[in-house]
């Protein structure tokens, strides 16, 4: 059990350190960057990988698998509840899986895993927390590698003044 903690948590800090890099590149590059196949390759990959994730969550949850029952009873949310969290996870992976809707998926879905890690913090699980972090991370990664544009208002800072946006929080004497 610790040790799927501990890679459940050196996952997160990789997802985080990706986000890290692709923000640093946005607030320093007043351009999109040059699209390139890798790029896209790996944003779908981790996108897909997140759509997997939430049909497989929603599924377990529907068709009553133990380890999901007893994880969602220590949150009391059983019953209607848990048909409306599994409802909630399906709809996650669906409007992820249509690309039109990405756009709303990225909101739909960081509300999700954010109350999900709120939900498991408050239960006092606080390494359960980390999936749904892990999850989220993939979604956003994915997002900025994919989708470059969701990335709009660092660029256009880095544009205006032609310099990294942490520059701007200096304040020179």
């Amino acid at each position: 059990m610790f040790a799927t903690e501990i890679v459940a948590t050196l996952i997160e800090l990789v997802l985080i350190a990706g986000i890290g890099l692709v923000l640093a590149e946005a607030a320093t590059r007043p351009g999109p960057p040059p699209p390139s196949r890798l790029r896209e390759r790996t944003g779908h990959v981790l996108m897909g990988l997140a759509i997997f994730l939430f049909f497989l969550s929603g599924i377990t949850k529907l068709i009553h698998v133990p380890f999901a029952m007893t994880e969602m009873g220590v949150l009391h949310l059983t019953g209607w509840k848990l048909n409306l969290v599994a409802g909630v996870e399906l709809m996650s992976g669906a409007l992820l899986l249509y690309r039109p809707l990405r756009s709303v998926a990225l909101l739909f879905n960081s509300a999700h895993c954010g109350g999900a890690i709120v939900a498991h913090l408050a239960a006092g699980q606080d390494f359960a927390a980390v999936p749904s972090a892990v999850i989220l991370s993939l979604v956003w990664l994915g997002a900025f590698l994919r989708h470059p544009e969701v990335l709009w208002s660092l660029r256009q800072y880095a544009a205006q003044t032609a310099r990294p946006v942490w520059s701007g929080l200096r304040t020179d004497p």
